[in-house]
């Protein structure tokens, strides 16, 4: 396992170089790799398989990104492949993942440790990749519940990891790029109403 070598990393840009090098995945991180092998049907991910959108992701993440957040980018659909079930809506096969915001903050935990970051960066990861599915609830939260996940220590990280992740969801219909739009415009509109109270 090449350890000091990931230490070495200084940049979003360093790691979106590893995660081309399929050489190196297979040696360090296999579990990314297999995400190669998770393909997404259905007309919110046209860009294929898990491992395509996670590059994706880690492309739209901010050079500025600390390391909790670069190993949620990576990490963030490391479950899809265990939760992945195909299912018939409105005449075609679509795959759904129940649950791998959960277990993925699990996997990711594990994973993480071989490469010795600190407890806390470990725990930041987990929450960030265990909530990120959590934002698209945003508009219908209750303002109690809303505030105090808007006002959550990583909540900043999870929104650039949430913004990152619909940017890299490619749409197969002009209406689901639409709707994207709507839906950060009233989840960013409801961070700001939340933290401009007094």
């Amino acid at each position: 396992m090449d350890r000091e070598m990931f230490k070495k990393i200084k940049s979003v840009a360093d790691v979106r170089r590893l995660l081309v090098d399929e050489n190196w995945l297979a040696e360090n991180l296999p579990e990314v790799l297999a995400l190669r092998d998770c393909v997404q049907l259905g007309p919110h991910h046209q860009e294929g398989d898990v491992l395509t959108h996670t590059r994706g992701v880690l492309e739209n993440l901010p050079d500025s990104a600390g390391t909790a957040l670069v190993w949620a980018g990576i990490l963030h659909d490391i479950a899809k492949p265990q939760t992945r079930i195909e299912r018939e809506r409105k005449g075609e096969i679509i795959t759904q993942f129940f649950g791998h915001d959960v277990l993925g903050a699990d996997l990711a935990a594990k994973i993480m440790e071989r490469f010795g970051p600190p407890v806390n960066e470990i725990e930041r990861t987990k929450w960030l990749i265990k909530n990120h599915m959590r934002v698209f609830t945003l508009p219908e939260m209750g303002d109690k519940k809303a505030a105090e996940f808007v006002d959550y220590k990583y909540f900043s990280e999870l929104r650039e990891l949430f913004l990152a992740d619909l940017a890299a969801s490619i749409a197969r219909e002009g209406e689901w790029e639409i709707k994207k739009k709507e839906l950060i415009k009233t989840i960013e509109t409801k961070i700001k109403d939340i933290k401009n109270r007094p």
